[in-house]
């Protein structure tokens, strides 16, 4: 005997609720990886900017040294104290060749990292993007009218206060409020399909 599988109400909104839920999940960790990267790229510009200035300041003190080195290679005899003022700046400029080159691989280093969390997230992010195409317009009407959200609902609403409307103050992020942030949905809609995690 054929058998036929029927889709109720609150199935349908289940559905709805954990696919809501879902998303929230992917947008979560499309912003945890997009932090990770924002910091590791805020490091990489500082430590690129300190490397330019250890390598400015390591090419005056090679002029420094080579200037000294001329002059004791003329004065030898006579220089010997200015012979070992320049074997001591020359020791400086050393180290600090030594850290532009610790700071340099340090940066190569995070230039990497920043690379592969860049590569992790572009696919979280396409993802979200394709679960919000997913939503129709009936589907967030029927949820902005309902009194009270499913239980996991007021989860994934909340969430959306903080990443849409930037509402960050707990005693705002209700129900009340998230159904007024519904209340255009297509403006709604497109807001989502917009948000990349800024």
């Amino acid at each position: 005997q054929r058998r036929y599988n029927y889709v109720t109400p609150k199935s349908f909104l289940e559905l709805i609720s954990f696919f809501k839920y879902l998303l929230g999940n992917k947008q979560a960790d499309l912003q945890r990886l997009i932090d990770r990267l924002d910091v590791g790229l805020s490091t990489l510009r500082k430590t690129s900017q300190d490397v330019t200035e250890l390598q400015k300041d390591l090419k005056i003190t090679m002029e420094k040294v080579g200037e000294k080195k001329v002059a004791t290679d003329k004065l030898i005899e006579e220089m010997s104290v200015q012979q070992a003022e320049a074997q001591v700046q020359e020791e400086a400029a050393q180290i600090e060749a030594k850290k532009a080159n610790d700071e340099s691989e340090r940066a190569m280093v995070i230039e990497v990292e920043a690379e592969k969390e860049l590569s992790e997230a572009k696919p979280a992010m396409e993802a979200a993007a394709a679960a919000v195409d997913c939503l129709s317009k009936a589907m967030l009407s029927e949820l902005k009218n309902l009194k009270k959200p499913p239980a996991g609902v007021d989860k994934v609403t909340n969430a959306c206060l903080i990443l849409i409307d930037k509402e960050y103050n707990p005693k705002k992020q209700s129900w009340n409020n998230a159904k007024k942030m519904m209340q255009n949905v297509d403006a709604f809609k497109g807001k989502l399909a917009e948000f990349r995690g800024e």
